[in-house]
């Protein structure tokens, strides 16, 4: 019986804090530890090293001189999770990726406790984790194509696990009314500065938060207009979304026709009843049907016609959203991924 779980990733988005109450409406103890948590020496001198070697060219860019050295933030957030496993001994190490721990802190792990990781980055960059799946017992993936690419190369422990949404969090909040026509939350990108240029030639009610919008704006009042805040998260993000008829949502890798994988914007727009206008992915498909509980848009063209047509046809863009909400809800919660974890810990372990 799973009775401990030690989670590792980063201080946010905060899907350890999600994880850890579900886990504990389980009667599951949770430890979590912060990827993020280095030493001075890193932070003051191997990174200031690195950074001189860097502008001199005398080292490739995003490699470190320090590789071996125990106090690098690799070697030394390694040795404080191993030493976090003998203490806090849980029955299972969820690694979610983002940042890696070294091969061998794994392997050592593994020897004291069942350990899973869970990729949830671009599913451009699963290649760079491919070498390291076969030291796990079981490895999670958020796009079929993922996990297709790790089967492809052997690795068998390889499963299918979508993000989710804290439904206690993101929900609809009954005295808030829309006021803006629609929203964006993410960092700029040319991609989606062309998109969002679209929403703001259509309408005025528009609100736009994340990094480097207001600098790669500067001569473009319109947008400025628009753009609130490089950052929002928890209850102001919720209460956004509430503000929202619709939320847009327009990803930073691959192509739409052949990408899988979904951002978080996918499940807590839905669930705090918004309606979601979202670029394809073939996984999005499989769980909101476009049109039916989702919008979804192929191109620039396409954006602005549909973006345009659920403004003006608000019955129908209602009802998509409360499909949308009723599936995230019902089926893709926190609540639902332990369930998922607990019964994959079961069958490793051989439980019934």
């Amino acid at each position: 019986m799973l009775k401990r779980v030690l989670i590792a990733y980063h201080q946010f988005p905060p899907l350890m804090d999600y994880l850890k109450i579900a886990f504990e409406k389980r009667g599951i103890e949770v430890k979590t530890f912060v990827m993020e948590t280095n030493h001075w020496f890193d932070r003051f001198i191997i990174h200031n090293v690195d950074k001189q070697l860097w502008n001199l060219k005398l080292l490739a860019k995003g490699k470190s001189a320090f590789d071996n050295h125990p106090l690098s933030h690799l070697r030394y957030r390694s040795e404080l999770i191993e030493n976090l496993v003998d203490s806090f001994k849980p029955d299972l190490f969820l690694l979610i990726r983002g940042w890696r721990i070294t091969e061998q802190s794994i392997k050592n792990i593994r020897r004291k406790t069942k350990v899973m990781g869970w990729w949830i980055e671009k599913e451009d960059k699963f290649d760079s984790v491919l070498d390291e799946i076969a030291f796990y017992d079981h490895f999670f993936a958020i796009s079929s194509n993922s996990v297709d690419t790790a089967i492809a190369h052997g690795h068998k422990n390889t499963s299918l696990m979508y993000q989710a949404v804290d439904s206690s969090l993101f929900r609809p909040i009954d005295d808030i009314k829309p006021v803006y026509d629609c929203c964006f939350v993410g960092g700029w990108s040319d991609k989606r500065q062309r998109i969002i240029e679209q929403a703001v030639s259509l309408t005025e009610k528009v609100a736009i938060y994340g990094p480097r919008w207001r600098k790669n704006n500067s001569g473009n009042p319109k947008m400025l207009n628009s753009i609130k805040a490089d950052f929002i998260e928890s209850e102001e993000l919720v209460k956004l979304y509430n503000r929202s008829k619709i939320v847009l949502n327009s990803t930073n890798w691959g192509d739409g026709s052949t990408r899988g994988g979904m951002t978080l914007r996918v499940f807590e727009a839905p669930a705090c009843g918004a309606f979601l206008l979202s670029d394809e992915s073939g996984d999005i498909e499989k769980i909101l049907p476009q049109n039916t509980h989702i919008g979804v848009y192929k191109d620039l063209e396409d954006f602005r016609n549909k973006l345009s047509y659920y403004l003006s046809n608000e019955a129908e863009r209602k009802e998509i959203a409360l499909n949308a909400y009723n599936q995230v809800v019902t089926h893709h919660t926190y609540d639902n991924v332990v369930e998922n974890i607990i019964t994959s810990y079961s069958n490793l372990c051989n439980l019934p």
